[in-house]
């Protein structure tokens, strides 16, 4: 628990024009999410999450197991793979909210076993952090997206 953050990233609603040609802007979108910690460097936090959760944020804030927040930023993403890594300052960052973290110990998955338990710990729906458990119930199973599937459906 104390490599799993919480996710909050707010993007800009998309403005629409009335009858009269008025534009009006519209809400700001609250979306959450989970990530976790996986590096640290001189001056900054590193935390792997999904792409979807921060893509097209204007502003990410990351609440730590000490239920401190902080702002964070973007990294680098990759929206195919639905990856991103965003950063918090470390100078920004209490020495309490430090000493309460850990850093993500990664495994490798081409060790894990088909009827292997697993356990998955998140931010479900923004509700704070959730444990759930399951199996491997298969292993390099190709997924394809509809949009994927579509686009190699065209190019025959």
């Amino acid at each position: 628990m104390p490599s799993i953050v919480s996710i909050t990233s707010t993007t800009e609603g998309e403005g629409s024009y009335d009858l009269f040609g008025q534009y009006y802007q519209g809400q700001d979108e609250v979306s959450a999410g989970t990530g976790f910690i996986v590096g640290k460097n001189d001056k900054e936090l590193l935390i792997a999450t999904n792409n979807h959760v921060v893509d097209g944020a204007k502003a990410i804030s990351v609440q730590f197991i000490d239920e401190e927040v902080y702002d964070a930023t973007t990294k680098g993403n990759d929206s195919s793979a639905d990856l991103a890594v965003i950063a918090v300052k470390l100078k920004d960052m209490k020495k309490s909210t430090l000493n309460s973290i850990r850093i993500s110990a990664l495994g490798d998955s081409s060790e894990s076993k088909v009827g292997e338990m697993v356990v998955a710990i998140g931010n479900a729906l923004g509700y704070g952090q959730s444990v759930t458990v399951g199996y491997v119930s298969a292993k390099d199973r190709e997924i394809q997206s509809r949009a994927r599937t579509e686009a190699h459906r065209a190019a025959r």
